[in-house]
C-alpha cells in the first residue's frame, strides 16, 4: 500500500512538474511516445521560454513569428528537438546559426511564410525532411542552404521558381524524394539531378512547361519518374497534354 501510494504521489508530481514548464499558451504532452510541445495559432511573436526543454517536437505553426535570429533555440533552452514545425508565420529572416545546437532535428517544416533567401549554413546538414512549400524562393542556387548529404525529402512547392542552377542540389546526394509542383518552371535540364543516384520520386505537376526541342532531352530523362500527370502549357497544340502520351518527336521547335 505504501509503494503505491508512493508512486501515486510520484506521478502527480511528475505530470504538475510537466504542466509547471509548459506553461499556457502551449501544452505538453506525449504524442506517439514523443514528448511534444504544442504552440500552434496561439498569437506568438517569440518562442516561449517556459517549455519542456526535454521537448522532442514542437509545433509553432499558425502564429506572427516574422524571424528566428542566431541561437534562438539554444537561448530558450531547446536542444533536444527532432521536429520543428513553423509552417504558416510571417518569417523573412533565419540566421546562419538560428539552429545551433539542435544537433537532433531530423524534420525542418518552413512552409507557407516570406523567405526569400538563405544563407549557406542556415539549414543544419543532419535534418533528414525539409519544406519549404509556400515561399518566395524563385530561383536554386549553387552554394545555397541545400547543402546537406543526408537530406531525403525535399519540398519546394508553390515557391515560383523559374530557374534551377546545374549544380544546385550538388551536395545534396541523398535525396530519395523531391517535390517541384505548382511552380513557374517552362525548362529543366537533367543535369540538375546527376548526382541524386537514391531518387525514387520526383514531382513536376502544375508547372507551365514549354514543350519544345530544348526540353525533349530532360523530359526522355524523366520518362522513368513519370506517373502521367505531367502537363505541357505551351505550345498551343500540346496545351494540358500529358508528357506520357507524347513521343520525343512531338518535342520540337519552330
Amino acid at each position: 500500500m505504501w509503494l503505491l501510494l508512493s508512486l501515486g504521489v510520484f506521478v502527480v508530481c511528475f505530470v504538475n512538474s510537466v504542466n509547471a514548464i509548459c506553461e499556457s499558451p502551449c501544452s505538453c504532452k506525449l504524442i506517439n511516445k514523443k514528448s511534444t510541445a504544442t504552440c500552434s495559432n496561439t498569437n506568438l511573436k517569440t518562442i516561449p521560454r517556459s517549455l519542456d526543454p526535454n521537448s522532442e517536437e514542437l509545433d509553432l505553426s499558425h502564429n506572427l513569428l516574422t524571424n528566428l535570429p542566431d541561437n534562438v533555440f539554444r537561448d530558450v533552452d531547446l536542444l533536444n528537438l527532432q521536429s520543428i514545425d513553423l509552417h504558416a508565420n510571417k518569417i523573412e529572416t533565419i540566421g546562419e546559426d538560428a539552429f545551433r545546437g539542435v544537433t537532433n532535428l531530423r524534420k525542418l517544416d518552413l512552409s507557407d511564410n516570406r523567405i526569400a533567401t538563405m544563407r549557406p549554413a542556415t539549414i543544419p546538414r543532419w535534418v533528414l525532411v525539409l519544406n519549404l512549400n509556400g515561399n518566395p524562393l524563385k530561383r536554386l542556387e549553387p552554394n545555397s542552404y541545400l547543402a546537406s548529404p543526408v537530406l531525403r525529402q525535399l519540398f519546394v512547392e508553390r515557391c515560383e521558381i523559374d530557374f534551377i542552377h546545374p549544380n544546385a542540389l550538388l551536395e545534396t546526394t541523398g535525396l530519395q524524394v523531391i517535390s517541384l509542383r505548382h511552380n513557374r518552371l517552362k525548362h529543366l535540364n537533367e543535369t540538375v539531378f546527376k548526382e541524386q543516384k537514391q531518387l525514387v520520386t520526383l514531382q513536376l505537376e502544375g508547372n507551365p512547361w514549354d514543350c519544345d526541342c530544348s526540353l525533349r532531352r530532360f523530359r526522355d530523362w524523366y520518362y522513368k519518374y513519370d506517373q502521367g500527370t505531367v502537363t505541357c502549357q505551351s505550345p498551343n497544340s500540346l496545351n494540358g497534354t500529358v508528357w506520357k502520351k507524347l513521343t520525343s518527336f512531338d518535342f520540337v521547335c519552330k
